[in-house]
């Protein structure tokens, strides 16, 4: 089927993260819509969610396979217009053209029997996917689909228990070859567990065999140890997932995220929320310390009890900067993400995760959910939002937090009431920071999505009161580039009631795609018909004509490419040593490092990694080819290296590109600049201060 493919320029805020400051610029990206109401009567509001993006299509260009109930062109007389089914729409980026734009139907029932297909994933070239069937009352099987065959597997079937047991969410790998899902079904695994009690399992043989994630030595067969949303890399050889099972250092109250590896089936845990929970008893000690107890007896708070659970108190004094003990959300709520290679897991959650920041980068207050990044290889954790700072380098103070929040306070958020303005919020509700100016609710990350390379990131939020556009409540859609730093926003509603929100991301970051409340084409709300819309960002380098990925003017500023460089036309320059200080424990970055516990060469692989990346770093920074930072023989050899003195040298070698001396020049310019690319990429923004790269021959 073919249809008209529609498009719009929408502002989009692109922040570039300073280590003291940001800044919004608003530039204009094209954004198209995916998918439409029901064609075949346009009256029928037809709802549209969950995509994900492959590179399927023609000259692998990018295709999207979501959920919708539009039947666009099939027989209403044989489809349902209620039930939802399987879509891919491809031809998105080709043009305007009617003939560019085609729909077709993966999964729909033709029954009359009210299926639902939900929920599915894509392999990155479009022949698989996955996706759920919902038929009651037997409740949701999983099930794959391969092409271009047409063949359907049933993984699980729920009508064989009489749907006592079911499934939730698939990811599928990139690859195809490997199928993560959540399931109460005991039997796929032939364990004991109790009733409604989920797990994520693994197959790799189209649902032949299957492997329960949780190790049998941390297995519970219980009500209360579960082990959910499940992630695979692109090859199967590493899935993160979410538990509450009983493991070394776990919070015993919180979930926490694991990774598993597919290699010796061995776990390891991603997250460290023990000991940051929220405290009941420590909120009401503060407000001693704050109020008196007289105080409190006066306003019926005499004990700790009349707090409830603690969650304002806890979130009002994170907000504030006050305590750090304060966690209230865990990882459980939403999936992490995971790249292809398994280096990268994103998660969000509201307890302090960050292991490391850049040397200019002020700690941010982190009392709402929040996105973190951690690095498998370097055993670093990155907190990737921020809800901001005041002036003087202290959290986000009163007056930006009642222009945010007072004007639009919602009656109640996260199962707390908030009090709207000074006037009607009484002394007892002050005391209880339960007032809109003291108790944060915005969202700096709803859910999220990490790209294939593990260079992008996707999420959702409200930015917070540390823009100048944010709205509470309004998600907007935000790109993060990872070895850059640089944040992008795609999306500009500035409206609470016109959500776009659930992105998704293309293997290579460059395209993103997610639903919305609102119809950018004909500039009007579908908060009741939801639809998919897309935006291809242009990603290159603009520093330097002859890198292979030269943009003018790109949405995203990445490092610069040079294919096919020829280190023969270099010009003549002596090759100069360059010593690069930075800042970190090393023996706590190779402590965190993914199974670091049970493989005996972790030490020099991390050693190996660290440096790597750094070269990285400072050949992005000065834009020439990573051919021209060389790594010196012993550089990888870290047994000197100690705490806030790890020392890399590089070798600046000739090149066409740019003279040595320049380099040498360049970076020493650099360094002297904090607003430079040196201190924003991934590593080197980690520098020591007063020590500045030294030169030698």
């Amino acid at each position: 089927m073919k249809m008209l493919a529609k498009s719009f320029l929408v502002g989009i805020a692109a922040l570039v993260v300073l280590p003291a400051s940001s800044a919004f610029d608003i530039n204009a990206i094209n954004v198209k819509q995916v998918s439409f109401n029901d064609q075949n009567d346009p009256e029928l509001d037809s709802d549209a969610r969950d995509v994900k993006i492959n590179a399927g299509g023609v000259n692998g260009s990018d295709c999207f396979v979501y959920t919708s109930q539009a039947n666009y062109d099939l027989p209403s007389s044989t489809y349902s217009f209620d039930d939802f089914k399987i879509w891919e729409t491809c031809g998105v980026f080709d043009g305007d053209s009617t003939d560019q734009l085609t729909n077709e139907l993966l999964r729909g029932d033709n029954t009359g029997s009210e299926i639902r297909y939900v929920f599915a994933d894509t392999s990155g070239d479009g022949s698989t996917t996955c996706f759920l069937e919902d038929a009651p009352p037997t409740g949701f099987s999983v099930e794959l689909l391969s092409r271009p065959s047409g063949s359907n597997t049933d993984l699980t079937d729920t009508s064989l228990s009489g749907g006592a047991r079911s499934s939730r969410r698939c990811d599928l790998s990139r690859d195809g070859t490997v199928v993560v899902f959540d399931t109460d079904d005991a039997s796929l695994t032939d364990d004991d567990r109790a009733n409604n009690q989920e797990h994520v399992v693994y197959t790799q043989d189209d649902g032949n065999s299957f492997i329960r994630l949780v190790p049998d030595e941390f297995y519970n067969a219980t009500d209360g140890k579960e082990s959910i949303s499940g992630v695979v890399s692109g090859d199967g050889s590493y899935v993160a997932f979410h538990s509450n099972i009983i493991y070394p250092d776990a919070s015993l109250t919180a979930s926490e995220t694991y990774l598993w590896r597919e290699s010796d089936k061995n776990i390891h845990k991603v997250t460290n929320l023990k000991g940051k929970e929220c405290n009941r008893t420590l909120m009401f000690d503060t407000l001693i310390g704050l109020y008196g107890i007289d105080k409190l007896i006066e306003q019926d708070l005499a004990t700790e009890l009349r707090l409830g659970n603690a969650g304002t108190q806890c979130n009002a004094f994170a907000a504030a900067g006050e305590l750090s003990q304060t966690g209230t959300i865990d990882v459980k709520d939403n999936p992490a993400s995971i790249s292809d290679d398994g280096r990268f897991v994103a998660f969000t959650t509201n307890f302090e995760s960050a292991t490391l920041r850049g040397t200019l980068e002020r700690p941010t207050p982190v009392s709402q959910r929040n996105l973190f990044l951690f690095d498998t290889k370097l055993g670093i954790t990155w907190n990737i939002t921020d809800e901001g700072e005041s002036e003087g380098g202290m959290p986000v103070d009163e007056p930006k937090l009642e222009q945010f929040q007072c004007l639009t306070a919602p009656t109640s958020f996260g199962g707390g009431a908030i009090v709207a303005n000074r006037t009607a919020c009484s002394e007892r509700n002050q005391i209880r920071q339960s007032c809109c100016w003291q108790r944060p609710f915005f969202l700096p990350v709803v859910t999220n999505r990490i790209s294939g390379n593990g260079e992008s990131i996707v999420y959702s939020s409200d930015l917070g009161p540390i823009t100048d556009t944010g709205i509470q409540g309004d998600q907007e859609i935000v790109h993060y580039h990872v070895p850059t730093g640089i944040r992008t926003q795609i999306t500009d509603t500035r409206n609470r009631d016109y959500d776009d929100f659930f992105p998704s991301i293309s293997q290579m970051g460059d395209a993103v795609a997610w639903t919305s409340d609102f119809d950018y084409t004909t500039n009007e709300p579908i908060t009741l018909t939801n639809q998919i819309f897309a935006s291809k960002l242009i990603m290159g380098c603009s520093r330097d004509t002859t890198a292979s990925n030269f943009e003018a003017s790109p949405d995203v500023e990445v490092c610069c490419e040079f294919d096919n460089l020829n280190l023969d036309t270099a010009g003549k320059g002596k090759v100069k040593e360059v010593t690069f200080v930075l800042m970190g424990d090393p023996d706590t970055l190779k402590a965190h490092v993914a199974f670091s516990d049970v493989d005996s060469d972790s030490d020099e692989k991390w050693c190996a990694a660290y440096v790597e990346q750094v070269r990285n770093d400072v050949a992005c920074s000065l834009a020439v080819p990573k051919e021209s930072v060389v790594i010196v023989d012993d550089a990888t050899d870290c047994n000197n290296w100690t705490k806030d003195q790890i020392e890399v040298t590089l070798l600046f070698s000739k090149n066409p590109i740019k003279k040595v001396s320049d380099m040498c020049t360049e970076i020493q310019l650099q360094y002297d600049d904090t607003n430079s690319k040196l201190w924003t990429s991934y590593l080197t923004k980690t520098l020591k201060l007063d020590n500045k790269p030294k030169l030698s021959e």
